[in-house]
């Protein structure tokens, strides 16, 4: 599965509104832990 159908796939259970808005859609835990994000979400202080 690419990075893209992971984000896709997940519905966003984390926001943060600073640096231009980041949601979190996915944490992956194993011996390296992976968390998938979508970065620029927050235009003109909204979402």
């Amino acid at each position: 599965m690419t990075k893209n159908e992971i984000c896709d796939t997940h519905r966003t259970f984390a926001y943060y509104s600073g640096l231009g808005g980041l949601e979190i859609r996915f944490i992956e835990y194993g011996i390296n832990d992976y968390i998938y994000l979508i970065a620029g979400q927050c235009k003109d202080g909204r979402v």
